[in-house]
């Protein structure tokens, strides 16, 4: 069955192997993950797809939750974020996200709700959870009767309130915040509700804690990890500050989707906003976010011609997510950096290989020579052998 513009699994799976260079274990739970998200209701196969080829690191399959706590510093409604921990455990991560509230007839308040986890959305740290780690990790959070462990700022006392309530969403639907907002959350998102007690409350009303955040043990795949480390090692000799054109052409892009006038409020992901401004700021770049560029633009070829009957190009996502990652200008200075920087490893690699050699060389003339000879005496008579070789080649 096709999915996420691959023709089934298998041609899913081949595309990650030789076009995008990953293993094929890891190959399969990409496509795992994409299959899987193509067989649910309110499914977006594709959307996951755009989201980790635009700048996840990693697919989150396995949370083993340890704490709930109530946090001072929430996400925005529609993103979460995964913070290290003190000690930069890797497999630590953190999510938080805005509360709404259920009023009472009395216009007062005694559970607060709010989004606990969001599926395929890339977090600060490239980081995505699909739709089946949340429910599953919901479900194990109440089967292991977790719920009165609610504690604050993840301080382990956890006597702050009582999970009541616990669902996955099965459409996307908006809420009001506490804070008269309107927020959106897609099919899939955890949802819960916690009764606080008093301290908690006084807390929330008070905007001291804003929201949610789960923190706990987290398995995944590397989604991008063998394209970025390509080109990493040696960048020294490359000009990698995108050009004037590239910047204006993002910076452009940036005014036309904050311009209130402008039909696009559907476009555009945080990862293509995010380098936007990059490029508009004209940042150095790193070999990571080059090959990302590279990635965007073959994927996307094709949608950045302005479909027929829109009137105002700037409404149309294709050419503004174009135009948002530098336009044409971007396409062609990421493929020409990301070949210069192919080719300095490659010259790092040539000079690792002669050390190697000579190495191999001097350890085969001693051994060949004996240890009469002095230093000159040696490297004259081994130039001459290479010289020898090379005239026989």
């Amino acid at each position: 069955m096709p999915f996420a513009g691959f023709n089934d699994f298998n041609d899913c799976k081949e595309t990650m192997m030789n076009e995008e260079g990953h293993d094929k274990e890891s190959a399969e739970k990409i496509c795992g993950a994409l299959e899987s998200e193509n067989e649910k209701d309110e499914g977006k196969p594709k959307e996951l797809l755009n989201e980790i080829m635009d700048g996840a690191k990693q697919i989150l399959n396995d949370l083993t939750l340890e704490n709930f706590s109530f946090v001072d510093e929430p996400a925005q409604p529609s993103h979460f974020t995964r913070m290290k921990s003190n000690n930069d455990d890797n497999n630590k991560f953190e999510i938080t996200n805005k509360l709404v509230t259920k009023k009472s007839e009395k216009d007062d308040w005694s559970v607060i709700y709010g989004a606990v986890m969001i599926p395929n959305v890339t977090d600060k740290q490239g980081d995505i959870i699909t739709r089946e780690a949340i429910e599953r990790a919901a479900h194990n959070f109440v089967k292991e009767k977790k719920t009165d462990e609610i504690d604050g700022d993840h301080n382990l006392i956890t006597n702050k309130g009582n999970l009541v309530e616990s669902w996955l969403l099965e459409e996307e639907k908006e809420y009001k915040s506490i804070n008269d907002e309107t927020v959106t959350y897609p099919a899939g998102t955890w949802m819960a509700g916690v009764e606080p007690n008093d301290e908690a409350k006084r807390k929330i009303e008070s905007a001291e804690w804003k929201g949610f955040s789960i923190y706990g043990q987290a398995e995944g795949v590397e989604v991008n990890e063998s394209k970025q480390q390509k080109n990493n090692s040696k960048q020294e000799n490359v000009d990698t500050v995108p050009t004037d054109e590239i910047a204006s052409n993002a910076e452009q892009a940036l005014d036309k989707y904050d311009d209130s006038d402008i039909d696009n409020d559907d476009c555009g992901t945080r990862t293509g906003l995010e380098r936007a401004n990059q490029l508009s700021n004209k940042e150095d770049l790193s070999a990571e976010t080059i090959n990302r560029m590279v990635s965007f633009f073959s994927r996307h070829d094709g949608n950045q011609s302005v479909n027929e009957g829109i009137d105002n190009k700037w409404e149309d996502c294709g050419y503004l997510t174009w135009e948002l990652w530098g336009g044409d200008a971007g396409r062609d200075w990421a493929e020409r950096k990301q070949e210069q920087l192919e080719d300095e490893n490659n010259k790092e690699s040539n000079k690792e290989s002669n050390k190697d050699n000579d190495v191999e060389d001097e350890l085969f003339l001693n051994k060949f020579l004996g240890d009469n000879m002095d230093e000159e005496e040696f490297m004259n008579t081994l130039n001459e052998i290479k010289e020898s070789i090379k005239e026989l080649k």
